[in-house]
């Protein structure tokens, strides 16, 4: 089981510009509180501080439209 935000999601510079990445030993990816699949899935990370959105940004991740179900 891997963690979206720790095995996923780059590095705080490279997450401006680098799409968080499926690993490929993981056969179930965790979503632990924010960002949930919906909003990673469009790059949107909520949070209501504005400083706040400078770390905690994403890329839109367009490969969990493959393997997201409700």
């Amino acid at each position: 089981c891997a963690l979206f935000k720790t095995h996923c999601v780059p590095s705080i510079p490279q997450r401006w510009w680098q799409t968080p990445s499926r690993p490929a030993s993981a056969r179930v990816i965790a979503f632990p509180g924010d960002p949930n699949p919906p909003d990673a899935l469009i790059g949107h990370w909520p949070t209501k501080k504005w400083y706040k959105k400078i770390y905690k940004h994403i890329r839109p991740t367009t490969w969990i439209a493959d393997y997201w179900r409700e």
